[in-house]
């Protein structure tokens, strides 16, 4: 008897049900080969410095520290001029007291000696560690052409003097620094350390 039911009608389900247990066998096989292969993703790894940006880098930070800043340029121009009054005070001390500084005026206009004087002055020889005696001044045979500037040859100090000696002639702007020989200058230089003839070289100059 047929019942109207085939064997075909009867294959239907047992190939969907086949079908069915494939497809959850390639799932399973998916999952497993994807939990045993799995891994992190690598992270991008960032790019080497060259050795010109590491030059470049290193050039940079040195040059930061090399450079000083305004304040740090003040500070060491403040330090330079405090040790030269330190060094100017130790040399009087050497010197056992102030300069003692005669300026005679051989040029043959009136002010000479003075407007030599207020030159030193200004120039930072000051009355602090400098006396100064001012006078006019007649060689034989006319007024003195040049400035010169006289020094003791001998003592203890005299290197000290010469060097403040070598002082008048720069503030001066004119003379030479010469050794002391009474019987060219003229005059006697016992009481002196430094002693200034102002010479027609002068005028126009200092006035």
């Amino acid at each position: 008897m047929n019942n109207g039911f085939t064997h075909n009608q009867a294959r239907i389900p047992a190939a969907r049900a086949t079908g069915f247990a494939l497809a959850i066998l390639l799932l399973a096989c998916g999952a497993s080969l994807l939990s045993s292969c799995g891994h992190e993703p690598e992270k991008a790894t960032p790019p080497a410095q060259t050795e010109t940006q590491s030059a470049n880098a290193a050039s940079t930070e040195t040059s930061k520290e090399a450079t000083p800043t305004s304040t740090e340029e003040g500070n060491v121009d403040k330090t330079a001029d405090e040790k030269a009054k330190q060094d100017d005070s130790a040399k009087a001390a050497k010197h056992q007291g102030a300069y003692a500084i005669a300026i005679r005026n051989g040029g043959g206009a009136d002010g000479l000696a003075g407007a030599a004087q207020a030159k030193l002055v200004a120039a930072g020889l000051t009355e602090d560690n400098h006396t100064y005696a001012l006078d006019s001044y007649a060689i034989a045979g006319g007024l003195a052409p040049t400035t010169v500037v006289y020094v003791k040859g001998t003592g203890d100090d005299a290197a000290d003097v010469k060097a403040e000696a070598e002082k008048v002639v720069s503030a001066l702007g004119l003379g030479s620094v010469q050794t002391f020989d009474e019987a060219t200058a003229g005059e006697s230089m016992d009481e002196f350390d430094i002693f200034v003839i102002v010479g027609k070289d002068a005028l126009g100059t200092l006035q």
